[in-house]
């Protein structure tokens, strides 16, 4: 009887937040001044653009007046744009062996625009990092992982993108991985793995979010079940409206709800319009096959390859039905009545699309959004948890449970069974070693003739006296490192880790780059 009651108070609260949401239509006039009213003190955040594929392959500036593409810092501003995740995507076919080191090549790609904007643009790790970078008028730009095979079934590679920034990561993407089943495949674990499972507990420790957009049915039920914070949809519509497999059910919706987190509505005519849906499939085979293509003919030209692809899609979209933005506002009033409006925001997938809904072609376009919902009788405090107020929520929840684990090592990465007695995992109440200098390492003459970069991650121990004594190397990316250059890392000096502040030694993981010549 206890469960029946508070499954019916949930449901209660939800049917009581739906109807509370959305009171009488306004005429456009008063809409637009409600409209007004909002987009001065709301932070939008859009947890899903694809725009480093571009920055990274074809030299894409951020700041160009003349972009062609859906972000860009003009049209940040015109849109009211407060915060956007940048989506490191490696697709699922790149070669597995150095996936690692193209996912670090897009998150250099994002720094370097932050660096080169930075009057304009500045990198968010929290929740309050979003708000007092909007504050002082600037982007707040943020990162995610976009799909759990761009770790090489490493969980450290994980530990290394949430210190370079990414503060969420999908699962999967358009197929199965060692994480668990995708959406798009056939099932492979019927759910998550036990990777998958160690890696959600793993992200919860860490401060990532768990983002489900793009996993099967039964991988979303396991994660939302297993996670100890919200989750979020990261860039995912709603199926009752259009029968897509990355769309999200109303039990899911429900379910996701009831974790706490977030559905951040993708805009995609493909995951939104049930027409545009059926016109797509009828052609969508052949139009894959020129795509793959249009791939291998240019691969080794990334940018003509883009720009071949972009004409291929826009030849068929063309083709297709051209639903409004209003089929956005749908889906929120949908996930709104199902979920509640505390667990709905945007997650437009800009740059990763093919085509954008008519009036909503790039982030310039957000305050038509923002006014068609005021028009739908949408409240001032309730559009501004959905345009980005609930997604701040559940970032905070997400940290304060990571502040909750840490001082708990998980039993896969306990150090009694990594290292030696009396070597701490770094994290917790164990403060980071501090490196003094590190003299460049040697390298072979084939490396040096290859006037390439090399990147490592590397495993040192270090030890109470600040000295190196060991050093693996976890995974090369690149080039990799000779014996000379191991041995040269070994000289390296710190300042050696602190535990309730005496000085104890300590495992960390270090990426490392170095330029060749």
């Amino acid at each position: 009887m206890r469960f029946y009651r508070c499954g019916l108070c949930f449901a209660l609260g939800l049917a009581l937040a739906a109807s509370a949401a959305v009171a009488a239509e306004r005429s456009p006039a008063e809409a637009a001044r409600v409209a007004d009213r909002v987009l001065a003190r709301a932070i939008i955040i859009d947890t899903h653009a694809d725009t480093p594929q571009m920055m990274l392959d074809e030299g894409y500036d951020l700041a160009d007046p003349a972009s062609p593409f859906m972000i860009s810092l003009p049209k940040a501003r015109q849109g009211h744009l407060g915060a956007e995740f940048f989506s490191i995507w490696v697709d699922v076919d790149w070669p597995p062996q150095d996936l690692i080191h193209r996912a670090l090549d897009l998150i250099d790609a994002v720094n370097t625009q932050v660096a080169l904007h930075s009057a304009d643009v500045e990198m968010a790790r929290t929740a309050d990092d979003i708000v007092r970078i909007h504050r002082a008028g600037k982007l707040a730009a943020l990162m995610g992982i976009e799909g759990g095979h761009i770790i090489e079934d490493d969980p450290r590679a994980l530990d290394i993108y949430y210190r370079l920034g990414a503060r969420y990561m999908t699962l999967t993407h358009t197929k199965d991985n060692q994480l668990g089943d995708s959406s798009t495949d056939k099932p492979k674990w019927n759910g998550l793995s036990p990777f998958g499972r160690e890696i959600v507990e793993r992200m919860n420790r860490l401060g990532m979010m768990v983002d489900i957009s793009h996993v099967s049915d039964a991988t979303f039920y396991a994660a939302v079940a297993l996670s100890k914070a919200p989750v979020i949809a990261s860039h995912s519509s709603c199926r009752a409206l259009c029968n897509a497999p990355r769309d999200m059910t109303d039990d899911m919706i429900r379910a996701l709800a009831k974790n706490g987190g977030v559905m951040d509505i993708n805009f995609y005519p493909s995951f939104l319009d049930q027409a545009y849906r059926d016109a797509e499939a009828k052609v969508s085979k052949q139009e894959d096959v020129e795509v793959d293509a249009a791939t291998k003919q240019w691969a080794s030209d990334r940018k003509r390859q883009a720009e071949e692809i972009r004409k291929i899609w826009a030849r068929y979209d063309a083709q297709f039905p051209d639903p409004s933005y209003t089929r956005i506002a749908d889906h929120i009033d949908h996930a709104v009545k199902i979920g509640g409006v505390d667990h709905v925001g945007l997650g437009s997938d800009f740059d990763g699309i093919p085509d954008a809904p008519r009036g909503m072609e790039d982030c310039s376009k957000l305050p038509a959004l923002v006014q068609e919902l005021a028009r739908r009788g949408y409240s001032e405090e309730d559009l501004e948890k959905i345009l980005g107020g609930n997604l701040l929520r559940v970032m905070r929840e997400v940290e304060a449970t990571a502040r909750q684990m840490q001082p708990e090592a998980p039993a896969s990465n306990r150090p009694a069974e990594r290292v030696q007695d009396g070597v701490y995992s770094v994290g917790g109440d164990v403060a980071a070693p501090q490196v003094i200098y590190s003299p460049q390492p040697s390298y072979s003459e084939e490396a040096r003739k290859a006037k390439r970069s090399a990147t490592e991650l590397l495993s040192i121990v270090v030890d109470s006296k600040g000295s190196v004594a060991d050093v693996e190397l976890v995974k090369p990316v690149g080039m990799g490192l000779d014996e000379k250059a191991i041995e040269a890392v070994k000289t390296w000096k710190f300042k050696p880790a602190l535990k309730k502040g005496m000085p104890v030694a300590a495992r960390l993981l270090v990426e490392v780059s170095f330029k060749l010549y």
